[in-house]
């Protein structure tokens, strides 16, 4: 292995050339927390839209253990080459139970030369058991077919960081289910992973058929570059091992690029002018406001006492300056609020404003009596009165009220005469005022 250069990705106290290697390999850990694993892998790097190019030292091969078992921390280990030849593993519990030992080639020969087809035999101690995986390697080299290749670059040189967002690739030709893909998102400055998506043996891992990943809002922070890895892994062989860990051998290409997030946006100011109808409309009340700049949507708070503390939002994602609140009940008040939204998240709320619905229309019936007319009608909700209205035409502008407070739903006129067509109507009535005009209803004595 004379033309190879260290791969140990934590070894401290090595010379300036290999521990620029091990920064560039630092986050490439193929697996969860607990795992044995050997594997080749290719290393390309991709600038703008443009195809990955091989990296200066693309080539690596690599045994590596990771074990926080029964008896804790591994502490040594060793890989037999399908030779016979053995290494023993660089453990550095620092860093956490990590086993390792490696390699990265100028070239695919070289790497074939180094790791050949053939059983490799990881054996290790945790400091009570020992333990040992039999991983194979074919061969022919099984890469896969298609290089990664981020498809939406571009998007990614201004992430929002307070904001979702989706990394995309071109489609892994010939992949299958059966086969992984891996993003890693990590650093420039502290060099820590910031994000990882599942591991091959963790829940729910990204498949070879997959496209796409989402990056949660406030993985990232504002103004800051990031290394993007992305990862095709081909399995040559999954196991369980004596120690339960899952033991893994493989192909993987991976392909870095950047990441860039914008500077962060302050939250929006309270929006100003905010006003409620006061019964003007009969199915709704309407909120207006003027919009503050640097707000992309409003919600829209609410509630029966002048408090915000106990509002609820009723309404997200609202544009412009106007809101109608159908879902209030008639002749009750209400509180609003409204506060703007933008990518940095809610800013203050609004002073509050009230609105509220009127009163609905009762449904009148007037029945012809011998010596009176009978009136009745439909309850509505939220009423405390009633008033009754009365015209010889059919016309409410000429009508006179000749009752104001009747908690029935019920009521006699006993003040009319025979052969005389009379016309009635109702309101309802609360604090907040009276309510739509009933339906007409007429009688004459019979």
């Amino acid at each position: 292995m004379s033309d190879s250069t260290s791969v140990f990705r934590r070894k401290r106290g090595l010379n300036p050339t290999v521990k620029a290697t091990i920064q560039r390999l630092e986050p490439r850990l193929l697996f969860s927390s607990d795992y044995v694993g050997l594997f080749k892998e290719q290393e390309f790097t991709q600038t703008g839209n443009s195809t990955p190019t091989p990296s200066s030292t693309p080539d690596a091969g690599a045994a590596e253990v990771n074990e926080n078992a029964t008896g804790g921390a591994i502490q040594s280990g060793s890989l037999t080459f399908p030779g016979g030849s053995k290494q023993n593993l660089i453990i550095t519990p620092t860093d956490g139970p990590l086993g390792e030992y490696g390699f990265v080639y100028s070239t695919v020969s070289a790497l074939d030369a180094a790791w050949p087809g053939g059983t490799y035999t990881i054996k290790y101690t945790d400091g009570v058991d020992t333990f040992q995986y039999s991983l194979s390697m074919p061969d022919a080299d099984t890469f896969p077919a298609t290089i990664p290749q981020v498809s939406n670059i571009s998007e990614l040189g201004n992430v929002d960081p307070s904001e979702s967002f989706t990394v995309s690739w071109n489609p892994w030709d010939g992949a299958t289910t059966g086969d992984y893909v891996k993003l890693e998102l990590i650093n420039n400055t502290s060099g820590d992973t910031v994000y990882s998506s599942p591991w091959p043996f963790e829940s729910s891992p990204l498949l070879g058929t997959d496209t796409s990943d989402l990056v949660p809002a406030g993985t990232l922070q504002a103004n800051t570059t990031y290394k993007g890895q992305l990862f095709f892994i081909v399995p040559s062989q999954e196991v369980t091992g004596e120690s339960g860990v899952p033991g893994f051998s493989g192909f993987a290409d991976v392909t870095t690029f950047s990441l860039s997030t914008s500077t962060a946006i302050s939250v929006p100011a309270a929006p100003t002018n905010v006003t409620g109808s006061l019964g003007s409309y009969p199915k709704h009340v309407l909120i207006n406001w003027t919009p503050v700049s640097g707000a992309t949507s409003y919600q829209i708070f609410r509630s029966t006492s002048n408090s915000f503390s106990s509002a609820t939002k009723i309404q997200g994602g609202v544009t412009g300056g106007s809101f109608a609140d159908s879902t209030a009940s008639p002749g009750v008040l209400y509180y609003y609020w409204v506060v703007g939204r933008n990518s940095s998240g809610v800013g203050t709320p609004s002073d509050s404003t009230s609105g509220y619905i009127p009163l609905q229309a009762p449904t009148l019936t007037v029945t012809d009596e011998t010596h009176h007319l009978a009136l009745t009608w439909t309850p509505v909700t939220n009423a405390s009165t009633y008033q009754v209205w009365r015209s010889l035409t059919n016309d409410v502008s000429d009508a006179t009220r000749i009752a104001n407070g009747v908690t029935d739903l019920f009521f006699n006129d006993t003040s009319v005469s025979g052969s005389t067509d009379y016309f009635y109507w109702v309101r309802a009535k609360n604090s907040l005022g009276v309510g739509a005009w009933s339906n007409v209803g007429m009688g004459e004595l019979t």
